[in-house]
Formats: C-alpha cells, sequence, structure tokens
C-alpha cells in the first residue's frame, strides 16, 4: 500500500508543478471509485459479529476468514444442486439413443425409431438414402456420430460427476471443466447437421412411403415434424453442461 501511495503522490506531483493535489484524484487512482462514497458496515448487526467473534474462540483462536457464509468468497464452485443438475443431464445424453428418435405416421399406424435402432439398421437407412443425394447420405452419418459422442460425453461426465464431491479439490474441478468444455465439439457438429437440414434435399420414393410428416422432399421442416425427444434431449443436456463448464 505504501508502494501505491508513493506512485500516486509521484504522479499527483507531475501533474501538478505546484504541489497541489486533490485527496479525490488520490483515491480514483488507486482504486477506491470502486465503491464510491462511505464503505458500508461489513457485519449486517452487532449479532453477526458477536457470532463470528464466538466462532473464533470455539476454533482454538485459529485462523477463521473474515467472511459471511454467504459471501461469493465462501461459496462452492459447484453447489449440490448444480452437481445434480450436471449429473441428471449428463444420464439423459447417456440414455438418449435408446429413447425415440423418430415417429412417423403412415394412416392409422404410429412407426417409432430409436436412436439404437438406427444405429442396427445403418446398412439398410444407407442403402435407401444413397439412391438420393450425398447430402442425405452425409447428414444420416453424421447423426450416427453425434449421437454417439454425446452418449460418450455424457458417460464421461456422469462417471466422474459421480466419483468426486461436491467439496471437491481444484484438481477434480479443473479436469471436470476440460471434460465440460470437450461438450462444445458435438455441440459445433449439431450446429452443422441443422444447417445441412435446412437444404432441400429431394428424398427417393418420399411420396410412395406414405408417411404424413414427410413427403418427397427432406429437410428442416420434415426432420422438425419427424423427429422426437431423443433427437433434442442431447442438444439441450449438452448445452447445460458446456455452460456450468465455463464456470469451473
Amino acid at each position: 500500500m505504501d508502494t501505491v501511495l508513493r506512485m500516486a503522490e509521484e504522479k499527483d506531483s507531475r501533474s501538478n508543478p505546484d504541489g497541489v493535489s486533490s485527496p479525490e484524484d488520490r483515491y480514483r487512482y488507486i482504486g477506491f471509485d470502486v465503491f464510491p462514497g462511505a464503505a458500508p458496515e461489513f457485519w449486517k448487526n452487532d449479532e453477526e459479529r458477536k457470532a463470528h467473534l464466538e466462532k473464533v474462540h470455539t476454533t482454538g483462536g485459529k485462523f477463521v476468514p473474515l467472511t459471511r457464509s454467504n459471501s461469493l468468497v465462501a461459496a462452492r464452485a459447484i453447489s449440490p444442486f448444480e452437481r445434480w443438475t450436471l449429473v441428471v443431464t449428463s444420464a439423459l445424453m447417456v440414455v438418449s439413443p435408446f429413447l425415440p428418435w423418430f415417429s412417423f405416421t403412415r394412416g392409422t399406424e404410429t412407426l417409432s425409431y430409436s436412436g439404437i435402432s438406427l444405429l442396427l439398421n445403418v446398412g439398410s437407412v444407407q442403402g435407401f438414402l444413397s439412391l438420393g443425394p450425398g447430402l442425405l447420405t452425409t447428414s444420416f452419418y453424421m447423426l450416427v456420430a453425434l449421437m454417439l459422442l454425446s452418449s460418450a460425453l455424457g458417460l464421461a461426465a456422469l462417471w466422474f460427476l459421480m466419483s468426486g464431491s461436491a467439496a471437491a479439490s481444484d484438481t477434480y474441478l479443473t479436469r471436470l471443466h476440460r471434460i465440460m468444455n470437450w461438450h462444445y465439439l458435438p455441440i459445433a457438429g449439431w450446429m452443422a447437421f441443422f444447417c445441412l437440414a435446412m437444404v432441400p434435399s429431394e428424398l427417393p420414393y418420399g411420396v410412395s412411403l406414405g408417411l404424413t410428416e414427410v413427403g418427397s422432399e427432406y429437410g428442416m421442416g420434415a426432420l422438425v415434424a419427424a423427429s422426437s425427444v431423443g433427437l433434442w434431449i442431447p442438444m439441450g443436456a449438452m448445452w447445460v453442461n458446456a455452460i456450468k463448464g465455463n464456470d469451473l
């Protein structure tokens, strides 16, 4: 503090050759204008101050941080509520391939397909889509890759969250931060997938399929109409995990 004050005095002497300086300028120079005016009382009331002193006495005079329990200084990097929220979103990413991804209506019949069913029938689906433009095949393989990558990242995050504690070390939080940041990779992939879906592509034998949700053309409208919860859950869950990862 003495060094800072000397620097302030030197600045004042250079800016004021007559040696006349304003206390307000000096305070502004060293940062006192962050909280202009009189500094507020630290303790809310006298009872809070006494409670802190009592805590000091009960700890045998050991150092106790001069902060209130609700201060950001004492806040955890990840609260129990946030941790369990990430557990839920990560678990949803893991189970999303087993949920319905597409649902079609043919007359009075409803056809539902999970992500796993697409993976198990990748050969037949690819063979059908290959009859159309290459954009259809590219979009399909991107969808399968994103499904697997999203589920794998959800599994990694879930395992790491369940293996640590809420009051974890800095090393644990740093590693969790890295895992959460990896979520931006499939997020970018999903964005690219939806951009491809905005480009209309002719769907081979689309009308002959007799599906209400699709016609002779594949596009964003057909994708939204035919999609189900399993397709959208990984996208939303990854955004939650990635955004929280920025805070760790």
